[in-house]
């Protein structure tokens, strides 16, 4: 029997001219940069809000409920959306497929949402757990029955698009949960503007980006595709999240959820490097890279050397300026979170490495190779674990934070010795690039109250004005190592 031929109605959700990869790649990060530093602007903003609003005790409980959420999103990823990208296949039948099965999943989620709400309770003493955490789960639902158009953007890089939809969800989350927090004055507010940013997001994309729906299908040949892909992909995630939010996790248990709470504002602005570089590492670097390995290894190692010529100045511009940049910001906070300050100064060197591991395993997921990564989350889930429980007996919370450094420098060292393997050795720029931004952001970070110890002034003078002129020397830095090689020169 011949196999099921479907007409190509879902490939791409609109007809567009096929400009060069560079000058794709290029709008493309400027674009998705930009969306991702306004989201940023307004998370921040929002954030701050919140916190006048409500206590640290408050913000600490919804952090908890959205990393539990998240860890049931991450260790049930079967990589549906990167699978999508990287596929030779984008058509209707195949797609449809992968909708499905990501839909299955969603529901499942849901489920597994409700029935760990009385555990979650009990393990961190706090009843509300029991009706918050179906309630955040159902944002795992909403990402789940994303329509397959969603990821075809990415594909084909079309990212205007894209990042407005998302700015447009993250805004009406945003309204909704600034206003509920101002009237109520509950931790509902969190929780009910993930849900509806998640809700947002999902209309948008079935409504705004042209092209069909989704039906549901399956065909037996892509869903041995999407297995094969994901289940090195489901490990991954799984070992990810446990690297990647071990510290949330536990620190409600270590402290409590006033210290938990500080300590979120503070990790949400840390994880402004891996937020805003994630974004272009997922939207163009893996989109960009896999049609460049659909066309020969030569035209793939020489783009990837060029990507990472531009993202490590990058990530060292903006490591630099979280560093120097987070002490006089949370200033605007309530004294209650002044902790967050040095808490976001030392979680910059975890993000450093995290960021690098992200960027680079896009190498390897491009050419269909999930179980290095998976190998190199291994390591470092029983890197960090360990590290993270041992620097807080030793130091504390300081030493938590450290710990997770440690863990995440294991997981990033995994993946550059698998991409030395293929001929991509990154070990010696990221050393360089890694003194450098040391030198800046921590130094830089430590002077001003050096400067304010020995003359009496306020912290904040000498943070402002060592900041700004190494803001402008990295500036003009980064003017002249990045555009000649954004031209191609």
């Amino acid at each position: 029997m011949p196999p099921h031929v479907d007409e190509d109605v879902s490939a791409t959700p609109e007809a567009v001219p096929r400009d060069s990869l560079r000058k794709r790649a290029i709008r493309g990060s400027v674009v998705t940069a930009g969306g991702q530093g306004i989201s940023m602007v307004l998370r921040f903003v929002s954030n701050w809000m919140v916190a006048e609003l409500l206590l640290p005790d408050m913000l600490g409980l919804a952090n908890t409920v959205n990393a539990v959420v998240i860890g049931l999103q991450m260790i049930s990823d079967i990589g549906v959306h990167q699978n999508i990208i990287q596929h030779d296949r984008d058509d209707a039948r195949f797609l449809d497929t992968a909708f499905t099965v990501s839909l299955l999943r969603g529901v499942l989620l849901f489920l597994l949402g409700c029935v760990l709400a009385y555990p979650a309770s009990w393990w961190y003493e706090r009843p509300e757990l029991i009706a918050l955490l179906p309630v955040t789960a159902l944002s795992a639902l909403f990402n789940s029955a994303m329509p397959t158009k969603y990821a075809l953007l990415s594909r084909n890089m079309q990212l205007s698009r894209l990042t407005l939809l998302n700015l447009a969800a993250h805004a009406i989350g945003i309204v909704v949960m600034v206003v509920y927090a101002y009237y109520f004055r509950t931790v509902w507010a969190l929780v009910l503007g993930a849900v509806v940013t998640a809700a947002a997001r999902w209309l948008l994309a079935v409504v705004a980006i042209p092209s069909r729906n989704n039906r549901l299908a399956w065909e037996p040949q892509a869903v041995t595709d999407l297995i094969d892909f994901g289940k090195w992909v489901f490990l991954s995630t799984l070992l990810m999240y446990l690297a990647r939010h071990f510290d949330q996790l536990i620190i409600p248990k270590l402290e409590n959820m006033g210290v938990a709470g500080v300590y979120g504002i503070a990790w949400s602005l840390a994880m402004t490097p891996l937020i805003l570089g994630g974004a272009v590492i997922g939207q163009v670097l893996l989109p960009a890279l896999s049609e460049s390995k659909r066309e020969d290894r030569d035209t793939f190692k020489r783009r990837f050397d060029r990507a990472r010529a531009v993202l490590l100045p990058l990530h060292v511009y903006v490591v630099v300026a979280i560093a120097l940049g987070s002490a006089p910001l949370l200033r605007i906070y309530k004294p209650v979170y002044a902790d967050a300050a040095w808490m976001c100064q030392l979680l910059v060197f975890s993000m450093w490495f995290q960021y690098l591991q992200e960027a680079w395993t896009q190498a390897l997921v491009a050419t269909g190779d999930t179980r290095s990564q998976a190998i190199a989350n291994a390591v470092r889930v029983f890197v960090t674990i360990p590290a993270i429980l041992l620097g807080f007996e030793l130091l504390g919370v300081p030493g938590l934070i450290l710990g997770n450094a440690v863990g995440a420098a294991a997981g990033h060292f995994v993946v550059s010795w698998r991409i030395r393997a293929m001929g991509l050795d990154v070990f010696r720029a990221d050393a360089k690039y890694l003194v450098l931004a040391v030198a800046l952001g921590g130094g830089g970070g430590y002077a001003p109250y050096v400067i304010a110890a020995q003359t009496g002034v306020d912290p904040l003078w000498p943070q402002l004005g060592i900041g700004g002129l190494i803001g402008i020397g990295l500036t003009i830095w980064l003017y002249l190592r990045v555009l000649p090689r954004l031209r191609g020169r």
